[in-house]
Parts: C-alpha cells; sequence; structure tokens
C-alpha cells in the first residue's frame, strides 16, 4: 500500500472527513461517503477541475475562447478553427493548459498535454 493510500485511510477511519482543494474549495466526506477510494478520488478529480478552470482563464488571456466548443472533463474541445491557424491554435492552446494546471499542482508536478487535431471530434 501507498503511503497516499495509508494517509487516506487514517483520515478516513474517523467517518468524517473535510477536503480542500486548490483555490480553498472543500467537499465534506461523512458516514456513508468516507471511505479511502472517495478520498483519493476527490483529491485527483477535484485538483484536475480546478486545473482545467486555469487553464481556461489563461485561454481566455491568450484571445482563444473564440474557437472553445465544450470542455469535458480533461479535455477542451475547439471547433471551426480554420486550416491555417489550427497547428498554431492547437499550441497555443496546449501551453494554457500546462500554465494553468502548473498554477495549481504540487510541487511542480509535471503535467503533460496531447493535442489531437481533427477534422470532427471523435471521443
Amino acid at each position: 500500500m501507498s503511503e497516499w493510500h495509508s494517509i487516506a485511510n487514517e483520515i478516513t477511519s474517523a467517518r468524517s472527513a473535510t477536503i480542500t482543494l486548490p483555490w480553498g474549495h472543500q467537499r465534506q466526506l461523512s458516514e456513508g461517503n468516507c471511505y479511502r477510494a472517495k478520498w483519493c478520488n476527490t483529491i485527483v478529480q477535484g485538483t484536475a477541475a480546478v486545473g482545467l478552470k486555469e487553464s481556461l482563464f489563461e485561454a481566455q488571456n491568450r484571445g482563444l475562447l473564440k474557437y472553445i466548443g465544450a470542455v469535458v472533463h480533461d479535455e477542451i474541445v475547439a471547433s471551426s478553427v480554420p486550416d491555417n491557424e489550427a497547428q498554431e491554435f492547437g499550441q497555443e492552446l496546449a501551453e494554457a493548459m500546462e500554465i494553468g494546471m502548473q498554477k495549481i499542482m504540487f510541487r511542480g508536478t509535471p503535467t503533460p498535454v496531447d493535442v489531437d487535431i481533427q477534422s470532427k471530434w471523435i471521443p
């Protein structure tokens, strides 16, 4: 068992826990939903959600929102990007996502981003 799971076991053994995410968002786990997997998933998914929001702020600062069509879990989907702008747009968006995640990640944890440019979105 990893040290992280041991910490989660200790915290959730009290049957109640408050999780504080970046930006101060909190989630209260109480009787019935206070267990290791829920605690770990909240940390991972909650941190990713805050990082994605920071990424969108960075994309806005770069003027990229005009092509953003959807945000799905950990993806930002752009649509109607002109072919002659697609590569540069993809690079700028990837940089925005990396910067956004770096603002909230612990100890500079790397967060690589993949860009896939297609004529249509296929999940």
